[in-house]
């Protein structure tokens, strides 16, 4: 008859498994401190743990985990390469997400992002749904669009309907 293994496993706090949870979310992608935040609470109402989340998120800004600076100018990288949005869209998805626009604006500025570069790789993309439209005045309001629909600003949308 097999042998049962009679090991108590040891107790954690809830700090500690609130942190776990944590490094957890983080290894999976990234997140802006107030996600974190959020993440957590709905952690420790359900758990009900009597922790405090300042504490865990201190420790996972001094590990370096939670950068919202970083966070921005990775999203606006993705954002405007894979999936290309404009300058608005993506100020206000970021902006649900708990980031304040005077740091969003500082960031797109130093990464450098050309709107209009942007405009015309998206549109790229889309270019056999614009040759279906014959109608010069069909396609430019197709063009208008499709460029307001991803947050792209008036300027950038006459700028290349300009071009």
């Amino acid at each position: 008859m097999p042998k049962k293994n009679n090991i108590i496993a040891p107790q954690v706090d809830p700090y500690t498994k609130l942190l776990s949870y944590a490094f957890w979310l983080i290894g999976r992608r990234d997140y802006t401190e107030r996600d974190i935040v959020t993440k957590l609470t709905a952690k420790k109402k359900l758990k009900g743990w009597d922790v405090s989340i300042d504490h865990v998120i201190e420790r996972l800004k001094e590990l370096n985990y939670i950068d919202d600076r970083r966070f921005v100018e990775r999203y606006i990288e993705s954002r405007t390469l894979g999936n290309p949005r404009g300058r608005y869209l993506i100020g206000r998805e970021l902006a649900f997400k708990g980031i304040p626009r005077a740091l969003f604006d500082e960031l797109w500025e130093r990464v450098g992002v050309s709107e209009i570069n942007v405009a015309r790789a998206f549109l790229e993309r889309k270019k056999s749904a614009l040759l279906r439209a014959t109608d010069p005045k069909k396609r430019r309001q197709k063009i208008m669009s499709l460029l307001n629909g991803r947050g792209f600003s008036p300027d950038t949308i006459y700028a290349i309907l300009d071009l």
